[in-house]
C-alpha cells in the first residue's frame, strides 16, 4: 500500500481550482501594491538626491545667470558685441560680469562658444576703453554715458553708445 498513489476525490478539484484563483488574485493585488511601493520608493530616493545634491547644476546655473543680466536674447540679436556689452552694462549697474555676458552672448550667437568668446568680449571691453577692471571677470562702465576719457590711454578716444542708432559714437 505504500506505493499506490493517492487520487484525489473528484469534490476536492473545484475546490482546489477555487483555492488556486484566490491565490492569483492575490499575487496580483499584492504585485500592485509592490509597484506603487517601488515607484513611491524611487520618488523619495530622487527627492532626497536633489536634497544632499550640491546645488551648482550647470544648466540651473547658466539660466539664472542669463536672467540676472535682465537683457533678453531678442535684444542682443539685433545689436553688435559692443552696443551688447554697453546695453548689459546699463542694465546692471554699470556692471558686466564676463561669464554670464560670454554665455548669453553664444545663445544670441553674437560670439563663438567658448575661450573664443571670451577673448573677443575682452577685446571689446579694452579697444573701447569705456570699461574699468573691478575684479577678475567684472567690468564697470566708465562715466555716464558709456564714455570716458583716458589720459592713461592716448589711442583710445571718448567713446559714446548711442542706443537710437545702434552705435559707437567717437
Amino acid at each position: 500500500m505504500e506505493n499506490e498513489k493517492i487520487k484525489p476525490e473528484k469534490d476536492e478539484a473545484p475546490q482546489l481550482q477555487t483555492l488556486r484563483e484566490k491565490l492569483a488574485a492575490k499575487r496580483e493585488r499584492l504585485a500592485s501594491q509592490l509597484g506603487t511601493v517601488t515607484k513611491n520608493l524611487e520618488a523619495v530616493n530622487l527627492a532626497l538626491h536633489l536634497l544632499t545634491e550640491p546645488k551648482d547644476h550647470g544648466a540651473i546655473k547658466r539660466s539664472k545667470k542669463s536672467e540676472d543680466l535682465h537683457v533678453s536674447i531678442d535684444e542682443l540679436r539685433n545689436l553688435t558685441v559692443a552696443a551688447g556689452l554697453f546695453l548689459i552694462a546699463r542694465r546692471n549697474d554699470g556692471i558686466v560680469k564676463i561669464r554670464p555676458t560670454r554665455e548669453l552672448m553664444e545663445k544670441a550667437e553674437k560670439i563663438s562658444p567658448g575661450q573664443k568668446g571670451s577673448n573677443a568680449l575682452w577685446t571689446v571691453i579694452d579697444r573701447s576703453g569705456s570699461f574699468e577692471r573691478i575684479q577678475r571677470g567684472q567690468y564697470r562702465l566708465i562715466g555716464d554715458a558709456g564714455g570716458h576719457n583716458n589720459s592713461d590711454r592716448p589711442n583710445n578716444p571718448v567713446v559714446e553708445f548711442s542706443m537710437e542708432r545702434n552705435t559707437i559714437i567717437r
